[in-house]
């Protein structure tokens, strides 16, 4: 869920939105990310980095880098590449999706992937490759949503969504106009749209699950300008987990030489 929502888009590639945001489950500081994105004509790369802090730290380690690259044709986001690398209790995990290709941009068919570890039909079963057909990744789904906000349009949308291990549908349906109070541990403050997801699982999840396993239920995303010149970028998350509420805050923001971050970011 980190993942799906870390990015922000900027105006062009020499005019680069950078974004750092905190995680925390109850009172717990768990989990740091930061988002780089280039929007250079028509073709788009975000990279997304990730690993886990404080407490969290103490159980397990985690860490994760993706990135994806793609074009935008006709004002549809077509990834043509997307990968991940990461780290889970000191097991690499790797992903590689690589879309149909027209014109080194990915039609919509079906998705060749390579998963290491890969599903071993014990804990989760593969997912098919029919069923990634006309799927993007989560990367691409959530950019092309902020992207209409950042055209005067709403957070709304349907995507077939395959991040290599799980297939899955996601919609996106607009808010209210929220103001958010003033928080230590967040950079922004006040008018805030809301965006509301719903997530169908399709396949490839956990076949068990106990209550720390649960799937995360009522995630809601915030998206606003937290900087002149800056488009619309998500600046709060919430939802509920097995653990208790998740919450994910915008610690840092930076365009150009301007940046504004919550104090004490610059000494960690």
């Amino acid at each position: 869920m980190l993942a799906v929502l870390i990015a922000g888009p900027a105006r062009a590639a020499d005019d680069t939105v950078r974004l750092a945001y905190d995680a925390y489950i109850g009172p717990f500081y768990v989990v740091s990310a930061e988002a780089d994105l280039e929007l250079s004509g028509d073709r788009y790369k975000v990279v997304t980095r990730a690993k886990s802090q404080g407490m969290a730290s103490w159980f397990f380690e985690w860490r994760s880098e993706a990135w994806t690259v793609g074009g935008r044709v006709a004002g549809t986001l077509r990834p043509r590449r997307h990968e991940v690398d990461g780290q889970w209790r000191g097991k690499l995990r790797k992903v590689r999706l690589d879309y149909p290709d027209i014109n080194g941009i990915g039609d919509g068919g079906t998705v060749k992937f390579d998963v290491s570890p890969p599903p071993d039909g014990t804990e989760r079963d593969p997912v098919p490759p029919p069923l990634t057909k006309g799927t993007i990744d989560p990367l691409s789904a959530t950019l092309t949503v902020l992207l209409r906000m950042a055209e005067g349009g709403r957070c709304d949308g349907a995507f077939r969504v395959f991040d290599g291990r799980r297939r899955y549908d996601m919609s996106v349906s607009p808010g209210e106009q929220s103001v958010l109070p003033r928080l230590h541990s967040s950079v922004f403050a006040g008018a805030a749209r809301r965006c509301n997801f719903q997530l169908k699982r399709i396949a490839g999840f956990w076949k068990k699950r106990t209550d720390f396993r649960r799937p995360v239920t009522e995630p809601t995303l915030w998206v606003a300008s937290p900087m002149a010149k800056v488009p619309p970028v998500p600046v709060r998350f919430t939802a509920d987990t097995g653990f208790g509420e998740l919450r994910i805050h915008l610690v840092r923001v930076q365009r150009g030489e301007k940046v504004i971050a919550v104090e004490g970011f610059a000494a960690r």
